[in-house]
């Protein structure tokens, strides 16, 4: 599988509910197991995927912009302090309301909204090993375009 779009957010963009890319507050997490198709196809919120999160760790995404021709512009992804032996994607979903920039932890936004998993680029799969990783966008601007 190649980075996706989770469904409900395709379904949200088509019917203007959608999470805004240009004025909300993304998190990005590295997870330790695969997302499937239908998880994919089928989650709604990160509870239901907070299990293959690494670390049960998260980091706000900085620099979020919508670019002329649909792209979610952000900043790297920075992922300090994670102890696994293999990271295999991210999941990059809406901060929820149990959040704040200090709050790390994605039980905390067990009811956000997935947006999107990203387990294909260079870098990716990483072996974090309590270090310093760095997941930069495409091209150096973008997670995905819609």
């Amino acid at each position: 599988m190649s980075n996706q779009l989770f469904g409900t957010y395709r379904e949200a963009l088509l019917d203007q509910t959608a999470f805004n890319w240009g004025t909300g507050i993304a998190r990005a997490a590295a997870i330790t197991s695969a997302v499937t198709q239908t998880e994919v196809d089928e989650a709604v919120n990160m509870d239901e995927l907070t299990a293959k999160v690494a670390n049960l760790r998260s980091i706000r995404i900085s620099g979020m912009i919508v670019g002329p021709t649909g792209e979610a512009l952000s900043g790297n992804i920075v992922f300090e302090g994670l102890f696994v032996s293999l990271a295999l994607g991210v999941i990059i979903y809406e901060e929820g309301d149990g959040a704040d920039v200090d709050d790390n932890n994605p039980d905390a936004d067990a009811t956000a909204r997935v947006l999107a998993y990203i387990d294909a680029g260079t870098g990716i799969p990483f072996v974090p090993a309590g270090g310093t990783t760095t997941i930069q966008p495409s091209g150096s601007t973008h997670f995905f375009r819609v």
